[in-house]
């Protein structure tokens, strides 16, 4: 293993995730299987959504007479909770399992569902107590980001008094918030990967996720990764509402567009941690010079 570029690094998780597809794909459906089973649960849902938009578009900017549905209202309140169960229960384990599968096929190592499972439920505590870790982070980004932007809009509206002015500061502030977003979601994701290589507690993963993609010599790579990250999310994304509405459309269904969800998101679930770990690896070999054998070494097995 050498430092990747941003081609050889998208390349490679290609090839591994063809490679291992069945075993990537049935570790994401500890998530998304279950919580596809709940989302069945909602029925005409997005039958009645479709005609709701069908009927906005057609009122001719007059707002439509939609009369509430408690009882759907009631249903989907109570298949938001279930849904938040899942992830809460569901996402950890699953994220974990895929992280440790991911870590062993990239070191050239063999793995199995059940052994990757294995390994997420001993490391089930500092799983849970990292994710808290990385809500807060993102939590902090988020506020800080808009606290800011209001009272950089307060500024402009105050003080600079031009409109022009204010859209394109505001602007660049956005971006930059967006950029600083980017870099955290990857800098928690190389976290992740570290407390599931490393034996190290979800404290000193985080703190070593911060250090090595938040630095001067990594920053501009952790970003494009991120960007590479979020493009590939929405590219499943848009294929799977796309198509999904469509049949929703053709059909009047709304079950293929959950099914079709469902698979898509599997398969970016894998293929995402797959480019998180790639990073992971590809950091430590470019500033910390790891071998591959060290870094073989290193994975964690359960026990």
């Amino acid at each position: 293993m050498r430092p990747l570029s941003f081609g050889e690094l998208l390349d490679r998780a290609v090839t591994l995730f063809v490679r291992n597809f069945w075993l990537l794909c049935g570790l994401g459906a500890i998530v998304y299987l279950p919580l596809t089973l709940v989302q069945s649960f909602m029925g005409d849902f997005w039958l009645q959504y479709l005609q709701l938009m069908n009927r906005i578009l057609t009122s001719g900017g007059k707002a439509p007479n939609v009369p509430a549905n408690t009882a759907m209202i009631a249903r989907m309140n109570a298949i938001s909770l279930l849904e938040i169960i899942v992830w809460v229960v569901a996402a950890p384990l699953a994220a974990a399992a895929l992280a440790h599968a991911a870590s062993r096929l990239v070191t050239g190592e063999s793995t199995s569902f059940r052994e990757s499972l294995q390994l997420a439920l001993q490391r089930w505590g500092n799983v849970l107590l990292f994710g808290v870790l990385w809500a807060v982070l993102l939590g902090v980004v988020f506020v800080a980001g808009y606290l800011a932007l209001v009272l950089f809009g307060l500024f402009a509206f105050l003080v600079v008094r031009s409109i022009a002015l204010g859209i394109i500061f505001g602007g660049i502030f956005l971006l930059a918030w967006l950029v600083i977003l980017v870099i955290a979601v990857i800098a928690g994701g190389v976290g992740f990967a570290t407390l599931i290589v490393e034996p190290v507690n979800a404290l000193r993963a985080f703190a070593a996720g911060l250090e090595r993609a938040i630095n001067r010599a990594v920053v501009w790579r952790s970003l494009v990764v991120g960007l590479l990250y979020f493009a590939v999310a929405f590219g499943f994304s848009a294929v799977a509402y796309a198509a999904g509405f469509g049949l929703l459309f053709l059909l009047h269904s709304g079950i293929p567009l959950m099914i079709l969800i469902g698979v898509t998101s599997v398969v970016q679930f894998g293929f995402s941690l797959l480019i998180i770990v790639l990073y992971y690896y590809d950091l430590r070999i470019r500033r910390e010079g790891t071998d591959l054998a060290t870094l073989a070494s290193h994975v964690a097995a359960p026990t």
